[in-house]
């Protein structure tokens, strides 16, 4: 955490998506409370068993989708959670198409030499929301919002500001954050953040997520390219399976493997015919992954470090400014 001057960044809050507490409240009740009366209509009044199941599964996920609005709605607002708790924010930086990459359970494209089924969307490939709860630890969990939206995603409380004013926002953030979790890719917004992070911030804070190069080698070696251009140390050629990279005070990288695959054999054996629903229901509810005991080193690396009383003025400064 370093000197920053608030006056050479101006907060400029720009209109964020919708929120409301009650209102998502309000939604939450009453997609559920809808969802399981239609049901009960349907199972009661529709004889043909195919209508019926048909009527069952699309009102339960119009139920689904009401529940994900009103929680979104709910989420809270970056600005707010930087007013409401005092301690250096963990600020996580990350190109905006990662907010709406997908993850598929198997090959995408073109397909010669074998009979493969066609790959399927499981869902979004951002773990900001997993490695959320463990770094709040630290600080406020923030990031910068997508202009436009229209519900704010899960994961780290957005903060919206002007487009043009997004620069210098970031870097009086950088300059005054606890810890920096950043994303690099090959996008010249990350390159300038990385490099200014490079510059700026004690390397004990940085956390680095990267592409596991044990499912995405090409991936990771374009990461590790981008990020040897800027770093002192490259990152290594070859390493074991990680998801992420910690740093000593000499830029020394350290691999991070986020949890662990607690799945039975005779459930890894079971993936490729019921894929989706495996992957989006046990090793959600039954088989997670320990994101929390993964992440302890890095918390316990960042919580330890001093902080002088200039970087705690400086901190009380940039609180007075965000209050404004």
């Amino acid at each position: 955490m370093k000197q920053g001057n608030p006056e050479k960044g101006t907060r400029k809050v720009r209109r964020g998506p919708i929120r409301s507490r009650a209102g998502g409240l309000a939604l939450i009740l009453a997609s559920l409370l809808g969802a399981s009366i239609v049901t009960a209509l349907i199972v009661d009044f529709v004889s043909d068993g195919r209508f019926m199941i048909l009527g069952v599964c699309f009102t339960v996920l119009a139920g689904i989708r009401g529940v994900d609005t009103g929680r979104r709605m709910r989420l809270r607002d970056g600005w707010e959670e930087l007013q409401r708790d005092p301690r250096p924010p963990v600020i996580f930086l990350r190109p905006f198409r990662e907010d709406r990459r997908t993850i598929s359970n198997g090959p995408i494209g073109p397909q010669k030499g074998a009979d493969v089924p066609a790959a399927a969307a499981e869902g979004r490939a951002t773990i900001e929301p997993q490695i959320g709860s463990a770094l709040r630890a630290i600080g406020p969990f923030v990031a910068v919002g997508q202009p436009g939206e229209w519900l704010a995603p899960f994961g780290a409380d957005r903060l919206y500001v002007d487009e043009d004013d997004w620069r210098s926002t970031v870097a009086l953030l950088i300059e005054n954050s606890g810890a920096i979790v950043i994303q690099p890719d090959a996008t010249p917004s990350t390159y300038s953040e990385l490099m200014f992070v490079a510059r700026h911030v004690d390397p004990q804070r940085i956390l680095m997520l990267v592409p596991n190069p044990a499912l995405r080698p090409l991936g990771f070696e374009r990461v590790r390219r981008l990020a040897g251009s800027l770093l002192p140390v490259p990152l290594p050629q070859s390493c074991t399976p990680c998801d992420a990279f910690i740093f000593d005070r000499d830029w020394n990288p350290r691999p991070l493997l986020f949890g662990r695959d607690w799945r039975p054999a005779f459930l890894s054996r079971l993936e490729p015919s019921i894929g989706p629903f495996l992957n989006l229901t046990l090793n959600w509810l039954l088989f997670g992954r320990d994101w929390q005991a993964s992440l302890d080193e890095f918390v316990r690396q960042v919580r330890h470090l001093p902080v002088s009383r200039e970087q705690s003025d400086a901190f009380s400064t940039f609180i007075q400014f965000v209050r404004c």
